[in-house]
């Protein structure tokens, strides 16, 4: 099958934000991963707008062959869910005194591993995304859902405090991600309206949009009364700026081949960098220390985050050539 560039970029682009999320805070002095790692808010509503944008709606007729394909998307998702979730657990120093109860909503309801929730939120997605990408989504709902959803961020704070189950569940439940799904099938049935634009807009313009976007999360300052860092009106103003900015520097020119590479191969790293991330830190004291002096701190930043890549791709294609595909891909 053929690869889509832009697709592979912004999942490679992405992935080096979350593993960056995960792992710097060892690294970088507190202020400096502060802002980081406000800067990288925009991955996951990325890797959530992808989903939906390559999502095609098969021409299911009937509410059996619906429930099929659904529960198809959901199996193959459940495969590295289970896998992960058992190995991190086994991880844990005391993993068969956890109780039952902490087990089902503790471990395996999005809180056992970093990226967890991702799946938990993907399961809850799946259904949404099929209909949608057989339906569609106009203009005037796409206004209605993303302007909906700067609402819904806005209120979040307050809601935290008056219902403390909301804060409870965090940023799992899935009407909070609509805004991107909403998006992305939006941008998969109307590519013609970014070549339009593309036409008017020069290629390095949109690349300056796209760098500046996400600082428009440091600007913002730190958050207030949230439980995730995602549930911000700024993440859904930036994340929408930076992909509509991301395409159309694809369409335009050709994004660098190693980044393409490392998004193919995204659910790998996704699902195997903490797995690094924890044998780096347990090995290697100095990625334990953040009292290094800036300078010294953003090369090592950038050296453990290459290293914990480099070692989940490997991983992978190991997986992979031993018939475990289902695991990484």
């Amino acid at each position: 099958m053929s690869r889509d560039p832009f697709g592979d970029s912004i999942r490679g682009l992405a992935i080096i934000g979350v593993v960056a999320i995960h792992s710097l805070d060892s690294v970088l002095p507190s202020a400096l991963y502060q802002a980081v790692s406000a800067c990288l808010r925009w991955c996951v509503p990325a890797f959530i707008f992808l989903t939906a944008f390559y999502t095609a709606a098969p021409n299911w007729t009937t509410t059996g062959e619906f429930v099929a394909l659904c529960l198809t998307r959901i199996q193959r998702l459940a495969w590295p869910f289970i896998l992960y979730s058992a190995l991190y657990l086994l991880l844990n120093k005391q993993p068969f005194e956890i109780p039952l109860n902490k087990l089902f909503t503790t471990h395996l309801s999005g809180y056992g591993w970093p990226g967890q929730y991702y799946f938990i939120i993907l399961f809850q997605l799946t259904p949404i995304v099929y209909w949608l990408a057989r339906r569609g989504v106009t203009a005037h709902e796409l206004g209605a859902i993303w302007v909906l959803g700067l609402v819904v961020y806005a209120w979040a704070p307050m809601g935290y405090r008056e219902f403390p189950f909301l804060s409870q569940l965090a940023d799992r439940p899935f009407p909070y991600w609509l805004p991107y799904v909403a998006l992305g099938v939006y941008s998969a049935r109307h590519r013609d309206v970014f070549k339009l634009i593309a036409a008017r807009i020069p290629a390095h313009t949109a690349l300056i949009v796209g760098l500046l976007a996400p600082l428009i999360l440091i600007w913002a300052g730190p958050q207030e009364g949230h439980e995730s860092p995602y549930l911000r009106p700024q993440v859904l103003i930036a994340s929408t700026l930076f992909l509509g900015a991301a395409r159309l520097v694809c369409d335009q020119l050709t994004p660098p081949r190693w980044l393409q590479y490392i998004g193919r191969y995204s659910l790998a790293i996704f699902c195997l960098n903490p797995l690094f991330i924890w044998l780096l830190r347990s090995h290697l004291p100095a990625l334990n220390s953040t009292s290094h002096p800036w300078s010294h701190a953003a090369p090592l930043a950038l050296v453990f985050v290459a290293l914990v890549i480099a070692a989940s791709l490997i991983t992978g294609k190991l997986l992979q050539l031993i018939g475990l595909r289902k695991l990484v891909a």
